[in-house]
């Protein structure tokens, strides 16, 4: 009875331990790899409301963050699911189709934080919402997902 203790000790319990304990590392190194309200308040740490474009530019840069794109357009955004992406110009004409859906900022920009793989390989990206004074308003992130 003994030696099956140590047999399972050795080969199913530690194992699981070590596991556990790689995804608890991952998580506390790996910011961007936390769940979207915990990667929403990281970027926004470092990146508080009210910064300027140019600042942001600037930030992002010094954390070797991709400027991926940017748009004379606001975001189109839906509080409830913390989702956000470019408005277009019929966003703009004609207003966003869905009544929980809105148009926030004049200006916005996407910023590429990084990847990690868990054990899928995710791109992590940050939209940002400027307003008519080129200050940053809120952000909303996504993550890509890549299959094997």
């Amino acid at each position: 009875m003994k030696k099956l203790m140590n047999i399972i000790i050795k080969f199913v319990i530690f194992p699981i331990l070590i596991v556990l304990s790689i995804f608890i590392v991952r998580y506390i190194a790996i910011p961007i790899s936390r769940p979207f309200g915990s990667v929403h308040n990281y970027v926004l740490k470092k990146i508080p409301v009210g910064t300027s474009w140019e600042d942001c530019q600037q930030i992002a840069n010094d954390k070797d963050w991709e400027i991926r794109q940017t748009s004379d357009f606001g975001l189109n955004v839906c509080y409830e699911d913390g989702e956000g992406h470019f408005a277009t110009e019929d966003d703009i004409r004609n207003g966003v189709k869905f009544p929980y859906r809105q148009i926030l900022g004049d200006k916005s920009m996407l910023i590429y934080l990084g990847n990690y793989h868990n054990p899928l390989d995710t791109a992590v990206f940050a939209y940002l919402a400027f307003d008519e004074n080129g200050e940053l308003i809120d952000t909303f992130i996504r993550k890509d997902i890549d299959g094997i």
